[in-house]
């Protein structure tokens, strides 16, 4: 997938209309989902998100100099040449206000051009985020973004059976 397709559905989440999302670590309850306390609804969506094509990792946490808003802190990239090894540990997402169910009036930043857009997150359920963005506000499109820890491994289920991995060194 090129560049331009994986981020625009982000670019044009936080672009005006909305982002989307929805999860916890550790399968918080409807009730958390569905909070109208920041504070718990943070707690809810905190954690480690892949986000669509898996071309990222994206840390959600509350934002250090304000506490009942949504921070995201990029923290893995499939490609240096599409994100430079640099954005690693920036901030990606800053601001974000829970109101009537979403995050919203935060700021993304789109690691491949700079650029800061802004959107709206809302929860589908404990491991998938909806987002949602808009450029000019009338070029939108959605992105979902899944909890990486709910995501299956690469590795069979059996591979413990079969013994260590061979060593290529």
């Amino acid at each position: 997938m090129n560049k331009r397709n994986r981020w625009a559905p982000i670019i044009a989440l936080m672009a005006g209309a909305g982002f989307a999302a929805e999860a916890a670590v550790s399968q918080p309850s409807s009730a958390a989902l569905s909070s109208d306390d920041p504070v718990a609804m943070i707690e809810a969506v905190a954690g480690r998100w892949a986000t669509q094509g898996f071309g990222a990792v994206v840390d959600l946490h509350a934002c250090a100099d304000a506490p009942a808003k949504l921070c995201g802190t990029l923290s893995w990239a499939w490609d240096d040449e599409e994100i430079p090894s640099a954005a690693i540990g920036s901030l990606m997402l800053s601001g974000a206000e829970l109101d009537d169910g979403a995050f919203r009036r935060g700021e993304l930043l789109n690691p491949e051009d700079g650029r800061l857009y802004r959107g709206k997150i809302t929860p589908i359920d404990a491991d998938r985020l909806h987002l949602r963005g808009c450029a000019a506000r009338i070029l939108c499109q959605t992105q979902v973004w899944r909890r990486l820890e709910s995501l299956p491994h690469a590795c069979p289920r059996n591979a413990a059976r079969r013994g260590p991995a061979p060593s290529i060194l």
